[in-house]
C-alpha cells in the first residue's frame, strides 16, 4: 500500500510528465490494469479496465484530434487533498484542436497509487468542451446573461 507521500510523489511525477509533453512518462505513470474513467456521455467518457483500452478509448483519441504544437496540458497544477493512496488533484490545459476550435480545459482527477503507478484514475472535464474540439459538435450553453470565463489560478498557482 502507497503512503501518502509515496502517493503524492507518483501524481507529482505525472503532472510534471504531461506538462513537459513527455506521453511516454504519461503512459508509464498507468499500471498496465488502471481502472481509468472519464465522466460525462462523450465519445471518449467511460470506464476502461486496463491501459491499452484507456490509451485507445480516450487519451490516444484527445492526442490525436490535437494539433500537437498548441498543447500545453498540465500548464497549472495543484495537488488539494492525499489520503494514504488516494490523492486529488486539480489541472488547467489548453491547446487547439486539428479543426482550430480551443480545448481549454479545467480537470478535477481523483488517482489511487498502487505499487508505484496509477492504479485507478477518475476525471471530471467540460463535455461541453470536449464535444466541440474533438468532435466538432459546438454544443450551446441556453440563453444566459454573458458570465466571466471560468478560472482555477488562484487555486493552482505555485
Amino acid at each position: 500500500m502507497a503512503t501518502s507521500d509515496d502517493a503524492r510523489s507518483v501524481v507529482e511525477r505525472w503532472y510534471t510528465a504531461l506538462a513537459a509533453g513527455d506521453i511516454d512518462g504519461v503512459v508509464a505513470g498507468f499500471h498496465s490494469d488502471v481502472m481509468a474513467s472519464v465522466i460525462g456521455s462523450t465519445p471518449v467518457s467511460g470506464r476502461f479496465e486496463g491501459r491499452d483500452a484507456f490509451l485507445a478509448g480516450t487519451l490516444g483519441v484527445v492526442f490525436e484530434s490535437l494539433d500537437p504544437e498548441q498543447i500545453r496540458f498540465a500548464k497549472s497544477w495543484s495537488i488539494f487533498a492525499v489520503d494514504g493512496p488516494r490523492v486529488v488533484g486539480l489541472m488547467t490545459g489548453d491547446a487547439v484542436a486539428k479543426n482550430g476550435r480551443p480545448y481549454d480545459s479545467i480537470y478535477c482527477q481523483l488517482f489511487t497509487i498502487g505499487d508505484g503507478q496509477i492504479v485507478e484514475y477518475l476525471e471530471f472535464v467540460d463535455i461541453v468542451v470536449v464535444e466541440a474540439a474533438l468532435f466538432d459538435n459546438p454544443l450551446t450553453r441556453p440563453s444566459e446573461p454573458q458570465r466571466a470565463p471560468m478560472s482555477i489560478t488562484h487555486l493552482v498557482e505555485r
